[in-house]
């Protein structure tokens, strides 16, 4: 019972240690490395490539410039149909942290040319293109628009669509364009409207810090590593940014409480991968590195030994930190890096509207979103659609679509009658079953047997029976033997008159007797006879 106690004690007392002490660069390393030996063990990342936890790992070895069968991973995931918009940037990712180029058809048809409908698909398909340099190569849309298309997702209390996860994407998104402003003009009012990348950080780092709960997490790992590799991106210290502190419990020490001792985190291969990248993340940042998905940057992070472990954090400010590093030199085996982007000097970026899929909008008075203006990007192959097709239009969508209901209906009813003929020639049985029970029914029994068809039906018969007794009344019975009498045959069939009738139609000549038929006329004569 005492060990019990003393152990419990024991456990209470580190709690607030371990919460309240940053996380050394030799500690994170440390915790890395055996997150990486329990992950090439359980995630199985060559023969499961392109699931989520295979994906990040490859990314957090690339970062952390550990060699690796990348050329392996690219061949694995070349077979791959990703299912999602998601699936896809991740695995493009994957590649790009391998030094593999994706072809453009490949990364437009999951990032400028997607349908990009939510915050959540364009912050990540900006990502994706910024993580390995890619360009945009589209007439419809440009990286700018999309980055003016995220800015006005931003809703009043700085989030974007009120998801933790979400919000920190749009984050990372902008975290290359601090600086810059973006100025949207409306076709509706005319009017502009002014963004500032700066001003729509702080305000998503405010709602993030709004959102951290009393353990230093987000409820899942998923939505921590996404904060913590947030706030690397823009030069804010996960460990001492006084914003992301509660109770004395930092988003790191989160992380760190779900280690499970033997590598892993929570013992998932998916939170382990995903805290693995948000310590590869912080360790860079530590160090003053490129930051986490900014693939080209080629930076590897320097090996930290216990005896030689600097101090925890690097003053590194965000807006000066550069993703280069004074040892630019790769471990053996790391991926090449991919092309760098041209680095665009923070200023004004006027946005020219291109054609866009649905109406556009402009000054919304909406407390979801606010002001916003839709400018792409859209699908290659679909028309811009006109807006403004006022009464018009809409009459004719309202009597197109009650011809179409008519033809339907009619459609069925001559479906429906066919059939009825069809079964009524072959199962007549089925009628008159359907009769019989009909008939036994309270309201059968009033049509079929009172006033309806039996009634009418007993009336002709009766009629029939009138008639035939009035037949029998005006005319004698004939016995059978005056049947078989010769003469009675010759009382009923009047010969001798039938003879004179004819004899009546042969023409006769002046004398009386039968004329002679003339050879004009004989064949006409025959048959009028």
């Amino acid at each position: 019972m005492k060990k019990t106690a003393a152990a419990l004690l024991a456990a209470c007392l580190l709690v607030p240690a371990s919460a309240g002490a940053a996380q050394t660069q030799f500690n994170i390393q440390t915790t890395i490395d055996s997150a990486f030996s329990w992950l090439e063990t359980n995630a199985q990342p060559l023969s499961s490539a392109g699931s989520s936890s295979s994906d990040y790992y490859i990314m957090a070895l690339s970062r952390m410039g550990r060699d690796y069968r990348y050329s392996g991973y690219v061949d694995a995931t070349s077979s791959i149909t990703p299912s999602t918009s998601q699936d896809a940037q991740r695995l493009i990712m994957a590649n790009s942290a391998c030094g593999e180029v994706l072809s453009d058809s490949f990364v437009g048809a999951y990032t400028y040319n997607a349908d990009l409908n939510t915050a959540a698909d364009i912050a990540g398909a900006i990502i994706t293109l910024v993580s390995g340099g890619y360009e945009v190569n589209s007439e419809y849309t440009n990286i700018e628009n999309m980055i003016g298309t995220l800015l006005t997702r931003q809703q009043s209390n700085g989030s974007f669509e009120n998801d933790v996860i979400t919000t920190a994407k749009a984050v990372i998104a902008l975290s290359n364009r601090r600086g810059d402003e973006f100025i949207l003009q409306g076709t509706a009012d005319n009017e502009e409207y002014t963004y500032s990348v700066n001003s729509a950080v702080d305000n998503a780092l405010s709602y993030l810090s709004g959102a951290q709960q009393a353990d230093g997490g987000y409820s899942t790992m998923s939505a921590t590593a996404y904060t913590v590799i947030a706030l690397d991106s823009v030069g804010a210290d996960a460990q001492n940014d006084g914003r992301f502190i509660k109770n004395g419990i930092t988003p790191i020490d989160y992380i760190y409480s779900h280690a499970s001792g033997d590598g892993s985190f929570s013992s998932s291969p998916d939170d382990t991968a995903m805290a693995a990248c948000a310590l590869v993340s912080h360790l860079r940042y530590m160090q003053g590195k490129g930051t986490f998905f900014n693939f080209y940057s080629g930076d590897s992070v320097d090996t930290v030994t216990e005896q030689t472990n600097p101090d925890t954090t690097s003053p590194v400010s965000g807006d000066t930190q550069s993703g280069t590093s004074s040892d630019n030199t790769q471990s053996a085996g790391t991926p090449s890096a991919t092309q760098a982007p041209a680095q665009s000097t923070p200023g004004t970026i006027r946005i020219t509207p291109p054609p866009t899929r649905e109406p556009e909008h402009s000054a919304m008075d909406v407390e979801e979103y606010g002001p916003q203006q839709f400018v792409g990007p859209i699908r290659q192959s679909e028309e811009p659609r006109d807006s403004g097709s006022g009464e018009g239009g809409t009459s004719d969508h309202v009597s197109s679509a009650i011809v179409i209901a008519a033809l339907i209906a009619a459609g069925i009813l001559i479906i429906f009658s066919a059939a009825t003929a069809v079964l009524y020639r072959v199962k007549p049985e089925f009628f008159e079953k359907l009769k019989s029970r009909v008939t036994e029914t309270p309201i059968g029994k009033k049509i079929f047997r009172s006033d309806g068809f039996d009634s009418d039906a007993k009336n002709d018969s009766n009629r029939e029976n009138d008639l035939l007794s009035e037949l029998d009344k005006s005319h004698d019975v004939v016995s059978t033997d005056e049947l078989y009498d010769p003469d009675f045959i010759k009382k009923l069939i009047p010969v001798d008159e039938i003879d004179s009738s004819i004899d009546s139609l042969i023409p006769k000549n002046s004398s009386g007797s039968e004329a002679d038929l003339a050879d004009d006329g004989s064949e006409d004569s025959k048959n009028d006879l």
